[in-house]
């Protein structure tokens, strides 16, 4: 394929500018400081109709070389155009088919790494992934297997150093930390689940004893008032009733109790004590 050559051919603009902008510069000059009077007005406004006739007629010339010398660049810059657009096509076929070649390339690589982890995790796998410790640059050519074995390796030697420290702890909670590390991957979270579920325990056993602590202390205090009651019920019964034993029924006993707050005692007193009793107003 043959490089792009190019020649230009420099041309000439052959023009008496040089001895126009002399002739225009003493007329610059000439009015420069001068302050115009009546005899200078016909001559100043036909120096300035005449100067104003001369810029735009090298104003037009000037637009007009630009349009002539313009038309071989134009042509030139469409053939350019043209011939890119032409090397475009192929620069973005072979561009597609080397990134599809190396894509594939990458995915076998990649695929070899996957057998590679999976032969060479053993015991570890439940604690590692392949996501885990998966680099790009094990994708490189220039990426050979004993650095990728490397790897992996050096996370089977992490977890067991990990596993080694948290059985180390001697916690009851052993395994649901163990568990717990093999979501997170990291041992500092591990340990600290340790202490949680370890303060959580700590704080349910003291809960317990509270609790336990404050069940007989209210059972004691429900006995103890239960006996209070009691006795006060027998000792209002001994001052306050008067008992007419009934000939035809020993068995029977007539209490005749003044007051309400003693009848409510007394109430209360015989049906703590399961004594089956019938009231009699009078």
């Amino acid at each position: 394929m043959d490089d792009f050559e190019l020649k230009i051919t420099q041309g000439a603009i052959n023009t008496n500018l040089d001895t126009l902008k002399s002739e225009l510069t003493e007329i610059a000059d000439r009015y420069k400081d001068l302050v115009i009077q009546e005899k200078d007005i016909k001559l100043a406004k036909s120096d300035l109709a005449n100067l104003r006739k001369i810029r735009k007629s090298v104003d037009d010339r000037r637009k007009e070389v630009k349009r002539e010398w313009s038309k071989p660049y134009e042509a030139f810059e469409k053939e350019v155009k043209e011939a890119i657009a032409i090397i475009d096509k192929p620069i973005e076929q072979i561009d597609e088919k080397l990134k599809e070649f190396e894509n594939q390339a990458k995915a076998e690589k990649e695929q070899h790494c996957r057998e590679l982890f999976d032969e060479n995790i053993g015991d570890c796998a439940e604690y590692v992934e392949f996501s885990d410790i998966f680099k790009d640059t094990w994708l490189n050519k220039s990426t050979s297997d004993n650095e990728i074995l490397s790897d992996i390796s050096g996370a089977r030697v992490k977890v067991h150093s990990d596993l080694d420290a948290l059985k180390a702890l001697g916690s009851e909670f052993e395994a649901e930390v163990i568990e717990y590390y093999k979501k997170t991957k990291q041992l500092s979270d591990a340990i600290q689940r340790n202490s949680q579920l370890i303060s959580a325990k700590e704080l349910a056993t003291k809960k317990a004893e509270e609790d336990a602590q404050a069940k007989i202390e209210a059972e004691r205090k429900a006995r103890e008032e239960a006996e209070q009651r009691a006795e006060e019920a027998e000792k209002i019964a001994s001052e306050k009733v008067t008992i007419s034993p009934l000939p035809f029924d020993v068995e029977t006993v007539r209490f005749v109790i003044s007051g309400q707050e003693n009848i409510d005692r007394v109430r209360e007193f015989l049906t703590f004590s399961e004594i089956k009793f019938e009231e009699e107003v009078g």
